[in-house]
């Protein structure tokens, strides 16, 4: 199976979440590919910890992942999708503020995955439900252990 992966299964390798673990295993096993959206890689290093060992590990961990990079197409399905179903994915719907940002970087890796016809791996199912619902994309949810 091949995957975009959404930026929650990086983060929970990295916080030794066990689903995620189990994912990333996978890839290491040749199980599964993963890739991830450049938007991806630069949330996972907007959150980053600024000593060397977690760069080492963050890096580590992305070597793993093939690279999409959001083209102008990608670009401007992703301003669409945001548009159109941001109110679904945590958009405000008063005007834009810092909290819709997230909602947008969203629909950018949704655009990525219809772009590239894969199937998002997400635990925020929430945010991109109505994108499956709607047909855009495809879904495989998964959750982490409380």
């Amino acid at each position: 199976m091949y995957y975009l992966a959404d930026t929650t299964i990086i983060i929970g390798y990295l916080r030794n979440k066990p689903k995620s673990i189990e994912y990333i295993n996978k890839v290491l096993d040749g199980e599964i590919t993963i890739s991830i959206s450049t938007i991806t890689e630069a949330e996972v290093f907007c959150g980053l910890k600024k000593d060397l060992s977690s760069m080492l590990e963050t890096l580590a961990v992305l070597s793993f992942c093939k690279k999409e990079n959001v083209t102008s197409n990608i670009a401007r399905e992703g301003g669409k999708l945001y548009r159109d179903y941001g109110h679904y994915m945590g958009k405000s719907n008063g005007e834009d503020n810092e909290e819709d940002k997230r909602p947008l970087l969203d629909a950018i890796i949704a655009a990525t995955a219809k772009s590239k016809n894969l199937t998002l791996l997400t635990e925020n199912y929430k945010h991109f439900k109505q994108l499956e619902k709607s047909g855009h994309i495809k879904c495989q949810e998964y959750k982490e252990t409380a």
